[in-house]
This record gives structure tokens, sequence and C-alpha cells, in this order.
């Protein structure tokens, strides 16, 4: 084994003329430790038995059978080729783009480079409740000063420059047990400067049980929400914070459930709305 992996030849094909994909156009500019995976790649591109071919369009310049024709073993490894569509009225109405659109215009994507979002409004909606909804949120909201230290594209920075977005909705159709996000991802949101976020105590009526015995995902929130924790100490084992994140958001879906309200105590002119609605 160790012998055919000594004498193995990897091609890489690439529909864009650069490489690194989904982490290059895909990655948040504000989150550079995850982008630092390219090293690892660069690493292993500069081997004499790696080659990279850019601006190859598998299915176009050259067909699945013909690569299998050609070599010994086949990996199709790629992302979202095309835009998920909800198959609702207004979806196609200006003003109204997917997340894959969004996200590769900020980043450089160059099929999204001209999309011009229309940002003259002071709320915007976002669909989802996953780490790229918050993603898109922070962006949004980010103060220029932050972006401006990123690697966010420059034409894309004038635009949020003009943006009047002040205020964005979340909207999922599930509640605080069903989001997708992490407690990462939403602690980011929150310690965003001038920015505060809103969560309706309707949504955890009634989850002061469950919280007792599956608490990660809401507890998690809340906690994040609520109490806006630190980086872990060094003499906080990782069952101390679960426990205290556990105790928190117990405590704050009891608080929910007598209609008290569930926000961050942050001031400022931005706001982020977390809203659920069951379909």
């Amino acid at each position: 084994m160790n012998l055919h992996h000594r004498l193995a030849q990897v091609d890489i094909y690439e529909k864009l003329p650069v490489p690194f994909g989904l982490v290059r156009f895909g990655v948040a500019p504000d989150h550079p430790e995850v982008k630092n995976v390219i090293n690892t790649f660069t690493q292993t591109a500069r081997s004499d038995r790696c080659s990279y071919y850019g601006n190859v369009t598998v299915g176009k310049d050259i067909t699945v059978k013909e690569l299998q024709k050609a070599y010994h073993a086949v990996i199709l490894s790629y992302g979202a080729e095309d835009n998920r569509t909800l198959g609702i009225p207004g979806e196609d109405l200006a003003g109204v783009y997917t997340a894959r659109a969004f996200v590769g215009w900020y980043n450089g994507l160059p099929e999204n480079r001209d999309l011009k979002p229309d940002l003259s409004s002071e709320t915007a909606v976002v669909l989802g409740h996953g780490n790229v909804a918050l993603d898109v949120a922070r962006i949004l909201l980010s103060p220029l000063e932050i972006l401006r230290k990123t690697d966010i594209t420059e034409d894309s920075l004038a635009i949020l420059a003009r943006s009047k977005v002040k205020r964005v909705c979340l909207v999922g159709r599930r509640g605080p047990l069903q989001v997708a996000f992490t407690i990462k991802e939403l602690r980011e949101m929150i310690n965003l400067p001038n920015a505060r976020p809103f969560l309706d105590p309707a949504d955890f009526k009634g989850l002061g049980d469950v919280v007792k015995v599956s608490a990660q995902k809401l507890t998690g929130l809340l906690h994040a929400v609520r109490m806006n924790r630190s980086a872990p100490r060094g003499n906080e084992s990782q069952q101390q914070l679960s426990n205290l994140e556990m105790a928190e958001g117990q405590r704050l879906a009891e608080a929910a459930a007598d209609s008290r309200s569930v926000t961050c105590p942050f001031l400022g002119g931005c706001s982020l709305h977390i809203l659920t609605a069951e379909c």
C-alpha cells in the first residue's frame, strides 16, 4: 500500500481558473482561520506528482467517461452547481437573491461579481437558520472598519458602504431546538459591534422541560445570546462549561415561558431578529 501511494499521481481539474474552490469563494471573508486549509492544499500541490488544470468544466470541456478511460480512479468532489429554489411565489422577483449568489458576490466568484444587490431598504430578510444565513446577516451588519480588514472584494465593500440595511430578520420553519447554525457562529453575531439580537419569547414557551433532556442546541443558543460568554478559561473543563450552559439555558427557557424578553443587552443602531414560523 505504501509503495502504491508513493507512485500515485493526482491530476486536479477545476472549473475556475484559480484553485481552492469553496474555501476561496464560499467561506466568509471574516473567517481567515477556516481558510488556513489553503496552506495544506498548497503543500500537496507542490508535489511533482500533483498537477492542477484550471478553467476546465467537466461535462463540457471533458466528459466523465473520458476521464474514466484516462485514469485508474476518478473522484468527483464539487459543491452546489446551481441554486436550490423553494418553488414559492415571488422568489424570482427583483431584490430576492439566493444565498449561493449572494455569498459568491461578496467573495468575488466570477459568475456573481455583477450581482449588485439592492441594499437600499433598512430591513433585510434571510430565510434559513444555518451558518450561511448567519454569515449573510453578519456581512450585512458588520461595520466597514471590520470588513476592510478582510479579503472581501472591493466592489462588494463599495456597495456595502452605501447599504441602508440596519435590521436583519432570520426566518426559519422550525423552532430553537432545530436551528442548524453553530454556537460559534451565533456568538460572532452577537459580539458584532453596534448590533443586538432579538429572540421572540413565544418561540421558547414550554421548552423548560425539554432543555433538561435535550439541551445542546437550545441552551447553546440561549446561553450565547444571554450571557455572551467568553472563551473557556484554562481551569474550566468542557464538562463544567456544558453544565453551566445547561443550567443557564434552562433558566432562560423558564424565563421565556413567563413571557420575559430574551434579548441581549447590547446597544447600537443595528439589530438581528431570529424568528420562526410553523409551516
